[in-house]
Order: C-alpha cells, then sequence, then structure tokens
C-alpha cells in the first residue's frame, strides 16, 4: 500500500472514530495495545496501468479488536459508515470510491485473554493528481 494512502487512512481511523483515538496500528498492534483498538492491513495494492489510467484500486481490511463482542461489531460498523462517508486526500492521491466488500467475524485467544476481531475488508479507487 503507498504510504501516503496508508497514512491517510490511518489518520481517518484515528480522527474519524474516537473510541480508539491513538490506537490505531498498521500490520501489527504492540503487545501492550489498550482495547479496543483498530489494525489495518494491506490486501493488494493493483498500480495502473500507466498508458491508460491515472487510478487504482486499494484493497485493505480494517481489524476491530475487543475483548468484549459487542464493543468489536459497534467498532466494525462505525468503520463501515466512516468510509461511506468519507474521501481521502494525500499529496498525490485522491479517493473517490469507497466500496465495503465483505465483514467476518472470528474469537481469538491473545495471551490468555479471548479477543473478538471483527474484520471489514474495503476496495478503495483511488486517483492521481
Amino acid at each position: 500500500m503507498n504510504l501516503e494512502v496508508r497514512d491517510a487512512l490511518i489518520t481517518v481511523l484515528d480522527a474519524g472514530i474516537p473510541t480508539v483515538s491513538n490506537r490505531v496500528y498498521y500490520g501489527i498492534a504492540p503487545s501492550d495495545a489498550i482495547f479496543p483498538y483498530i489494525v489495518l492491513h494491506s490486501i493488494s495494492d493493483r498500480r495502473p496501468n500507466q498508458a491508460k489510467k491515472r487510478e487504482h484500486d486499494v484493497y485493505f481490511s480494517v481489524r476491530c479488536v475487543s475483548p468484549n463482542l459487542t464493543t468489536a461489531k459497534t467498532l466494525e460498523e462505525a468503520v463501515v459508515t466512516l468510509f461511506d462517508n468519507t474521501s481521502v486526500e494525500t499529496t498525490n492521491w485522491v479517493s473517490y470510491r469507497f466500496f465495503h466488500v465483505n465483514s467476518y467475524s472470528f474469537l481469538e485467544q491473545q495471551e490468555r485473554i479471548q479477543v473478538y476481531k471483527e474484520i471489514c475488508d474495503f476496495r478503495l479507487t483511488i486517483q492521481a493528481k
């Protein structure tokens, strides 16, 4: 994922969901992260054919993590709503379409604590300025 786009997504999540303010991570959360938190993952970044397009799709997932199922689901709903109503702009890129691809959940054991993960996958179409 383009670093500009990654940082912009983290900023949008951090500012747009006060419940996890300053607890939005990329790739992996620190072992001492305070619940609830969000982890952003890059799935793929399809580059454009430079001769044809100045746009491309970025696929990413957002993991909403909490030891409480209700909190995890509430965060997931907030993320979907946030991206339905948000665009992302960086120095070189502007987004013009978020598409919620899928959501799913699972329970995981983390250092003697059971945590719920609500995962939502998105496609973001971005265009070069």
